[in-house]
């Protein structure tokens, strides 16, 4: 099955303006751009008909608007004949349908026998607006422009619902979506270009130790700057003007002042992590309001959107809670596996000690019905290492209560709980414990 390629539509989604019947048509002299040309109304509803130049020109933007959905789908069956005009076969069309459904209204285009579009009738940014958001939809793709569209339709309509309500969960979504337009095609985090260059130039060990290799970069700023480490990025992001909300980078593999060429993470790991995070957020805040609306739920959707949470893996953990309490809807496989990673997230945070990190990459692996299971600590130490070893918690120990049960208890060190980075002797020395206290 092919991706579905969401920028074969930004022609299309650039056009979609707040007036919603406005007409669109295909500008020759600006580089075939979509541009609006004229408003439609029910007393000029004829007029399109008289003309065969506007027909002509109705026809054409439909015809773009089909080829660039079977690019965005990968679909065969377009031919470019001899004159320029686009067929679409019997086939394209079917499969088309078959992925749009009834939104799609193909009997609008008015498909002749010989493939080509005919019907003359204008394509308004309604229409336009409806098929990109259900072609979206029906890939599950994320687009900041379609999310923008649905999160506006939501706060007017949750707004209508009950007026006193702040809906702090939704306006962080927004503040989300404000991001990631700022953020643009910009890769958050990568490399200085001139990283490589200053380190051979140089024949000084000490200035080579003061060179920044990691970059991320500052949407108000609009350039990038230097990250020395992780806290730089987290400083950013958790800003209240920018996400508004923790994301606990301290608990992804990446670190920028400890990477070398053979590490096994690189920035690739950090930003997927961070994308993955704000966009599923978005997702589950804004597609939870139409599965509670369905459910009759919109005043329990409305306390979820007034209290949604802390730290953003917490919130995306509780809203998929959310929707398995109220039943509104099953979660999928994807979003299962979502819950469990943010599950791990939120309870692996830099606050979280040692034995209940432990605790809680065990959960995450021995509920996961596609991870390899196993019989003692040894299957399960490298997983779990690779997650926790390097990060900073406060440190336990093993021991035996006065009951007779196994218990765990903070290592002091002159006088103060022992917080430094975990080591895999840590985690051998404890971890066996910790597993076989889970099935005592």
């Amino acid at each position: 099955m092919s991706v579905f390629n969401m920028a074969a539509l930004d022609s299309f989604n650039k056009a979609i303006c707040d007036n919603e019947n406005a007409i669109v048509n295909v500008d020759r002299n600006n580089n075939d751009r979509i541009r609006q040309n004229g408003t439609f109304k029910s007393g000029n509803i004829f007029r399109w008909m008289r003309s065969p130049a506007t027909k002509a020109a109705n026809n054409e933007v439909r015809t773009q608007l089909l080829k660039s959905l079977g690019e965005a789908f990968g679909l065969n069956g377009m031919t470019t004949r001899s004159d320029g005009k686009v067929r679409f076969s019997q086939e394209f069309i079917t499969d088309l349908r078959n992925r749009l459904g009834a939104d799609l209204k193909i009997e609008d285009f008015g498909i002749s026998r010989d493939g080509l579009v005919t019907s003359g009738k204008p394509l308004t940014v309604r229409r336009i607006r409806d098929i990109i958001d259900n072609a979206a939809a029906s890939q599950k793709v994320f687009d900041v422009n379609v999310y923008k569209r649905k999160l506006d339709k939501v706060m007017s309509e949750m707004k209508s619902f009950d007026s006193t309500s702040s809906l702090g969960g939704l306006k962080d979504a927004g503040q989300c979506l404000s991001f990631l337009e700022k953020l643009g095609s910009n890769s958050l985090v990568r490399e200085d270009p001139n990283y490589e260059y200053l380190y051979e130039a140089s024949n000084d060990d000490e200035e080579r130790e003061k060179l920044v290799r990691f970059q991320y970069y500052d949407v108000d700023k609009q350039e990038y700057v230097p990250m020395k480490t992780i806290e730089d990025l987290a400083y950013h992001l958790n800003h209240k003007d920018r996400l508004g909300m923790p994301v606990h980078l301290e608990n992804q593999p990446f670190r920028p002042n400890k990477y070398t060429d053979d590490s096994k993470f690189d920035e690739n790991a950090l930003n997927k992590y961070i994308m993955n995070c704000v966009t599923n957020y978005i997702q589950f805040m804004v597609d939870l309001h139409d599965d509670c609306k369905k459910a009759g739920k919109l005043h329990e959707y409305t306390v979820k959107m007034n209290h949604p949470g802390g730290c953003m893996e917490q919130r995306i953990k509780n809203a998929t809670d959310f929707k398995q309490e109220l039943h509104v809807t099953e979660l999928s496989d994807n979003e299962v596996d979502q819950v469990r990673e943010m599950q791990r997230i939120a309870d692996t945070g830099s606050a979280e000690p040692l034995h209940k990190c432990i605790f809680a990459e065990l959960n995450a692996i021995i509920t996961d019905p596609n991870a390899e299971q196993g019989d003692d600590w040894a299957a399960y130490a490298d997983r779990i290492k690779k997650n926790l070893c390097g990060q900073k918690h406060p440190i336990t120990e093993y021991f035996v209560n006065d009951e007779g049960k196994a218990d765990f208890r903070p290592v002091m060190q002159n006088g103060k709980p022992l917080v430094r980075e975990i080591t895999a002797e840590d985690l051998d020395i404890i971890g066996p414990k910790i597993y076989e206290s889970i099935y005592e």
